[in-house]
């Protein structure tokens, strides 16, 4: 499986498909959920396969983050760069950080990592759900368990 980096392999102008890609999943997150009319075996046994499934979509969401980070740094440094080596004007720190924070390439990149923390959010809270799912369905299988012992008895 090929990790989320070399997915995009250095083209930014895939994210929005990749983040399009991932919200449609959670679009669909619902029927995971779904506990009603279905057996306990066939929850309990889709219920791994879930978490794994969403918590590493998760983990790869959050590299992506990281990757941005790293993107928007980058932007960062060679606009401070063009501000305090190559300027007419001397400039203090924070009017170099309001410069750049006006800069169209920073405020793109910044943009795009704000809808990556957006999709990563959401992962998190379907991971947290399925954690607290399996805490659920736990309890609901000692409950079954505690009566079968108690019919037996």
């Amino acid at each position: 499986m090929a990790s989320t980096i070399s997915k995009i392999n250095g083209d930014l102008s895939q994210i929005p498909d990749l983040l399009a890609k991932y919200e449609a999943k959670l679009d669909n997150i619902d029927k995971v959920f779904d506990m009603d009319g279905r057996r306990l075996e066939e929850l309990c046994k889709e219920h791994s396969k879930n978490m794994v499934e969403y918590d590493r979509d998760l983990q790869d969401v959050k590299i992506l983050e990281e990757f941005m980070k790293m993107k928007i740094e980058a932007i960062r440094s060679a606009h401070w760069r063009k501000y305090t080596e190559r300027y007419n004007v001397k400039l203090t720190g924070r009017d170099v950080e309001a410069y750049i924070a006006g800069e169209e390439d920073y405020v793109t990149m910044y943009q795009i990592m704000l809808e990556v923390q957006s999709v990563k959010r959401k992962f998190e809270a379907v991971v947290e759900g399925l954690k607290n799912m399996g805490w659920n369905l736990s309890h609901i299988t000692k409950l079954r368990v505690a009566q079968i012992e108690a019919a037996v008895i």
